[in-house]
């Protein structure tokens, strides 16, 4: 177990991606007022889950012009969780998605965005897929099919909690818009489609 503070930093300009957090124990990590700006692939890119719990704080962070999603979470495992608390960060004119959570298999994800700006990036603003399948891609796009290989019954929980916020449609006509909210509940297979 350890934690990782990353304040004040400019992370930019990288080949695969900007920031990549998915360690192997339980740990913790804090992002303060950093830029991370102009990279090919994911601006940050957050794991956890299995059998170890991670816990990530972000304040007053910039996250633009990456080529990828802004923000990608993904939680996953059995026993393990994930958990974020973002607080006035500004996730704009990402070639992905503003921000992409993949909450699957066995996982407990709890998320919080405050006064959080997610705006103008090319595809959702949010897009949130929770599911008990192991093998769901979260690079999919969002006219596709969930998997439906989930072994009944789930486990799969997610908490999200999105306040005072400002967010706008996305860029590519014909998307799912700001927010994006997709259930997969068992093999069978569930889905919700956009939230305005």
């Amino acid at each position: 177990a350890g934690s990782a503070t990353f304040t004040e930093n400019m992370i930019n300009n990288n080949g695969t991606g900007g920031f990549d957090f998915n360690p192997a124990t339980t740990n913790s990590l804090t992002l303060n007022s950093n830029i991370i700006r102009s990279n090919t692939g994911i601006g940050v890119a957050l794991a956890g889950g299995g059998p170890f719990s991670v816990s990530v704080v972000m304040n007053t962070n910039t996250i633009e012009l990456n080529t990828g999603d802004g923000l990608e979470i993904n939680g996953f495992g059995t026993a393990g969780g994930l958990s974020l608390t973002s607080d006035s960060d500004i996730i704009t004119r990402n070639l992905g998605r503003g921000v992409d959570i993949l909450n699957q298999s066995d996982a407990d994800s709890v998320l919080f965005f405050n006064n959080a700006t997610v705006t103008a990036n090319e595809l959702e603003g949010f897009y949130v897929v929770n599911t008990a399948s192991a093998t769901q891609n979260q690079t999919d796009a969002a006219t596709v099919a969930l998997a439906a290989d989930g072994v009944p019954p789930p486990d799969v929980e997610s908490r999200l909690e999105v306040s005072s916020n400002r967010g706008r449609a996305s860029l590519v006509v014909g998307s799912n818009g700001e927010l994006s909210v997709r259930v997969e509940a068992d093999a069978g297979g569930k889905q919700t489609g956009p939230m305005d």
